[in-house]
């Protein structure tokens, strides 16, 4: 009798137990539930999505799942997985807390917080642009770029961190780039991919406690180098508010053209890396004496007529390099005949 007793009041205590774990809060267990976020590493102001999933409980047969942002209830039903929220301002905080509750498993709470932060990556190719150039430095093939990252990481306080105060883990392709890679470390700079290539460059920034995370990306694209032709007058100085495309009237005597060649590797339009050769119809001409990039052309005579000018520009260490572009030239007064000087 007393080995009954004894089995009878294990058995409640067992189920006693098991009861009073099922029904009990659980919270900052991960292993209940989890969350996946999307995206990973919020902005401020962005739409969030939160998914859970639980290898512990089967959250389909729960009668309940509540969602809180806040301290707030934004959604509770049965079988509601995912919930979306609109992510706040930089150094806001966003407590997200989950309520399961269910015959079976009791109630199981958990909770993550979203702090949104920013990561920008700014990025230039150490190539060949004109004075005054508004538009960017684009990248030819094998060109040196440099590219840095803008983190926008504010605490709870409002303080903004500085780079010295984050970490940054940088990433080409997929490959970490380790020697890059550090406290600190928010500019980086690499060799450019070949002609018709990219490249992805990934960023993940941390804080040093680990508790603000955000990533930045950039995908590069190479482009072929290019050449414009401008007039240099010797008054006005290079006409850069005109380029000229396809035809040039000459209506002086003669004139100067210089040409710029346009994302070449370098800060120079005349360098010792580019081999600059000049044809008109076909032959080779010399530059001007003391500008490899520019040709004076000249009419003498009368009569009409035309010739093709042609340049091309070849980078002498990166081989890829490359450019080659004509225009014609109609003159009015003239043997039809265009010298070069």
């Amino acid at each position: 009798m007393n080995n009954y007793i004894i089995k009878i009041f294990i058995v409640s205590l067992f189920i006693l137990s098991v009861s009073l774990f099922a029904h009990a809060q659980i919270p900052g267990l991960g292993e209940v539930i989890s969350f996946q976020v999307s995206p990973e590493n919020p902005r401020p102001n962005q739409i969030v999505t939160i998914n859970i999933d639980s290898f512990s409980i089967d959250l389909n047969r729960a009668d309940s799942i509540t969602w809180l942002v806040n301290n707030e209830v934004v959604s509770r039903g049965a079988g509601v997985k995912q919930m979306q929220f609109e992510a706040g301002k930089l150094g806001s905080r966003s407590v997200i807390d989950v309520v399961v509750r269910g015959t079976d498993i009791g109630t199981v709470t958990e909770s993550i917080t979203i702090a949104p932060t920013e990561v920008d990556l700014l990025w230039e190719a150490k190539t060949y642009t004109p004075p005054f150039y508004s538009g960017k430095a684009l990248p030819s093939s094998d060109a040196e770029i440099t590219i840095t990252a803008i983190p926008q990481f504010v605490t709870s306080n409002g303080n903004k961190l500085k780079s010295s105060e984050l970490i940054f883990t940088w990433k080409r392709d997929g490959k970490v780039l380790g020697k890059d890679s550090g406290r600190g470390r928010d500019t980086i700079e690499i060799t450019g991919p070949r002609i018709f290539n990219s490249t992805l460059i990934q960023v993940k920034v941390s804080s040093l406690g680990g508790t603000l995370h955000g990533k930045g990306f950039a995908q590069i694209f190479t482009v072929q180098p290019k050449i414009i032709f401008y007039k240099n007058d010797i008054i006005l100085g290079m006409r850069y508010e005109k380029g000229i495309k396809d035809t040039l009237t000459l209506s002086e005597e003669e004139v100067n053209i210089t040409a710029h060649p346009y994302f070449f590797s370098g800060n120079r339009r005349v360098s010792s890396d580019f081999d600059y050769n000049w044809n008109v119809d076909g032959s080779s001409v010399p530059s001007s004496p003391d500008d490899e990039s520019s040709i004076v052309l000249r009419q003498i005579g009368e009569g009409e007529g035309s010739a093709v000018v042609t340049l091309s520009i070849q980078s002498i260490d990166k081989i890829l390099q490359v450019a080659r572009e004509s225009f014609s030239v109609i003159f009015g007064t003239g043997k039809d005949t265009l010298f070069n000087f």
